[in-house]
């Protein structure tokens, strides 16, 4: 089983006592990484944002939090490894995944987690469990809550994330960004995973769950409706979360 990284800010202990429960119930060992506070002046002075662009120190923080990420795959000399926003909840067979040497060898990104809309896929190329597919992802789909990072990605987005202008998910997975097109993406079919606002009723959501950054962001830039995901597809046995 290849490294799996949680990024987690220190405040938010509950969120990643839920991300070991629910990973550990699956056999399997998660490494925290320490998420990067984007309100902190000094992070500011240090990101790679690009001077002219204005982005929200929430943004900021998320992109250095999975930069971080990919500098560890390379430091580390890793041939891969899933990395994972600490409100994702994950399918039973997680865990069984099959990703084998050949085709990581020629791919860049796994996208596991579902999104808002389902994008342009092309046609299936592996297997990786019984019900799912891989596909190559060929249109938008910006999230960035669950995906594996290939050594050879992880390269690519440290590049391609030197002086950024847009979010972390819009560079990696949207058609408006030239990474889009140097990056060799993949998508599972079903999603083998899923951010907890699609999971459950925002009514029932952990107030630490609930702060809806991205869900904020693409509702305001983009009017398409907001697709219906369907849990049995997710496949979840989910950890009860505590609530303050």
């Amino acid at each position: 089983m290849y490294d799996i990284f949680v990024i987690n800010l220190d405040a938010q202990k509950s969120r990643w006592a839920f991300m070991q429960t629910q990973l550990q119930a699956l056999g399997l060992t998660p490494h925290r990484l320490p998420a990067v506070n984007g309100y902190d002046p000094a992070t500011r002075r240090r990101a790679g944002v690009a001077s002219f662009a204005p982005l929200p120190s929430g943004e900021v923080g998320c992109f250095e939090s999975h930069r971080s990420a990919w500098a560890r795959i390379v430091q580390d000399d890793l041939p891969g490894a899933f990395i994972l926003e600490d409100d994702v909840v994950v399918a039973s067979d997680f865990g069984r995944l099959d990703l084998p040497a050949d085709l990581l060898a020629r791919t860049d990104i796994i996208k596991l987690d579902m999104c808002d809309w389902p994008a342009a896929y092309g046609p299936a190329i592996h297997q990786p469990a019984p019900t799912r597919e891989l596909r190559p992802l060929w249109g938008s789909e910006t999230s960035a809550g669950c995906y594996f990072m290939t050594r050879r990605g992880a390269e690519k987005m440290l590049r391609h994330g030197r002086a950024y202008f847009l979010p972390v998910d819009t560079l990696m997975f949207d058609l408006s960004s030239k990474a889009f097109y140097d990056l060799a993406t993949l998508k599972i079919l079903p999603a083998a995973a899923a951010q907890m606002r699609f999971v459950l009723p925002k009514e029932e959501l952990a107030e630490e769950i609930a702060d809806g950054m991205q869900e904020k962001r693409r509702l305001m830039r983009d009017p398409r409706p907001v697709m219906t995901p369907d849990r049995a597809h997710i496949d979840i046995a989910m950890p009860a979360l505590e609530r303050r």
